[in-house]
């Protein structure tokens, strides 16, 4: 191996040594075991420390998945939050039945916990006539298998004879399992301003 000297400012000459050198312990003069003065067991430290949090906190990190998946997924729950208005919009039940899982539940604008069969009953009941109804500002943000979404629902329409015009801040849940992507939970936050 070809060694050349580095000189300092200070006319001070070091030879380079290899890098294992770094992770090694040197003899002193008396025998004895010493650690390198540069703090090589410092490094050691250093680079055993950083690497149990790499492995203990993965997600800090990228999951790995590649950008057109990433950009794929993303899609799939924008068309779900633009599906779900649509099928409210036309007091479809069966798209609930398909896409929200068994065990799902609902936090309703008013408060009110339901769970999936009765947001169908309740779809499949409601005298609700909707002019126009929206899903807008929809961001989603995954964690693994998992996405969550918050987005502005806009409806104009009919109830009970009256005309309403609402707003609402909605929160979904997504996992994506074997069947694909399914909601677990709803969060309603009706916006005030808008009335009858």
């Amino acid at each position: 191996m070809l060694e050349q000297n580095i000189t300092s400012s200070n006319n001070i000459s070091v030879a380079p040594r290899p890098i294992a050198e770094l992770f090694t312990s040197r003899k002193s003069a008396n025998g004895r075991k010493t650690e390198l003065a540069n703090g090589g067991s410092l490094v050691k430290k250093i680079f055993l420390c950083g690497f149990v949090l790499l492995l203990a906190c993965p997600s800090m990190f990228p999951q790995g998945k590649p950008t057109d998946e990433m950009e794929i997924e993303l899609q799939e729950i924008v068309n779900l939050e633009h599906e779900t208005v649509r099928a409210l919009q036309l007091n479809n039940a069966t798209f609930f039945k398909r896409i929200y899982s068994d065990d799902f539940i609902a936090t309703t604008a008013t408060g009110q916990a339901i769970d999936k069969q009765t947001l169908v009953n309740n779809i499949q009941a409601a005298s609700v006539k909707y002019e126009t109804f929206v899903a807008s500002d929809i961001r989603v943000r995954f964690y693994q298998e998992t996405a969550v979404v918050n987005a502005l629902w806009s409806s104009r329409g009919f109830s009970k004879g009256r005309h309403f015009s609402k707003q609402s801040r909605i929160l979904h849940v997504y996992i994506n399992g074997q069947h694909g992507w399914r909601a677990v939970a709803t969060q309603e936050t009706a916006l005030p301003g808008l009335g009858e």
